[in-house]
């Protein structure tokens, strides 16, 4: 299979890669980082290729979908780990929530019948907090960020139904990464979640579902996380 990984130079993005190398799929990265793109690609192997892109511009999101294109005709898996931890709304609209619908609904066509998966939080959290748009503090921001991922699963999920793509989110565990800056003290090296989420044949039907890193479905509220205010709150962000 054919798999496409955001921000898989390093850190979560980068163990799924290795994870599902390591079950004979050949996978795309995509980073800013030429370097460590090379880097990463000189480890996983053969069946790593590197695509460098700024997923947070309109530019970079173009080079990268004709980039891809242009290696492969089909897409098995699309895997959302890119992201950074932002200093404003701005950033935080444009680098963590964009690039996921865009870059997904630029595929779509290379992707029917075949997975997307977006990394979000704690299910805990998420299933705590109600959503806001409110984006002034460091706080607020990682709110918004949690509620909307969650929101941008749905919404996908209806989407792309007609040509039978699903998509999910998934919280990899509590993984040593580069974001945010205290995940760089964690002890937890694996995401045996994201493999299991690419790969596993139970999951052909499973869309618009969030899963825990223990591959448990995690139910959230129905009043808040529905199609309607899914288009409620993403559309102000989503168009070009």
């Amino acid at each position: 299979m054919d798999i496409v990984i955001t921000g898989g130079t390093s850190g979560i993005g980068y163990r799924i890669a290795k994870d599902l190398i390591a079950e004979g799929h050949q996978v795309i990265i995509i980073g800013q980082d030429a370097a460590k793109g090379r880097a990463s690609v000189a480890q996983l192997g053969k069946a790593a290729f590197f695509i460098q892109a700024d997923l947070a511009t309109k530019s970079g999101r173009n080079q990268a979908l004709a980039s891809i294109k242009y290696k492969v005709d089909k897409i098995h898996v699309l895997v959302h780990t890119a992201g950074v931890f932002p200093s404003s709304a701005e950033e935080n609209i444009k680098a963590n929530l964009v690039p996921h619908y865009q870059l997904t609904m630029g595929l779509a066509d290379r992707l029917t019948g075949g997975r997307v998966l977006i990394v979000t939080g704690n299910p805990q959290t998420i299933q705590q907090l109600s959503i806001c748009e409110e984006q002034e503090t460091t706080l607020q921001r990682a709110r918004w960020l949690l509620t909307h991922k969650a929101l941008l699963t749905l919404f996908l999920s209806y989407l792309l139904a007609e040509k039978e793509i699903t998509v999910n989110s998934f919280f990899p565990g509590n993984v040593t990464d580069e974001l945010p800056h205290y995940s760089q003290t964690l002890l937890h090296t694996e995401v045996p979640v994201g493999k299991y989420l690419a790969l596993h044949p139970d999951l052909t039907q499973s869309t618009g579902n969030f899963f825990d890193n223990d591959r448990n479905l995690v139910l959230l509220n129905a009043r808040q996380y529905n199609y309607d205010n899914a288009e409620k709150h993403l559309l102000q962000y989503l168009t070009e």
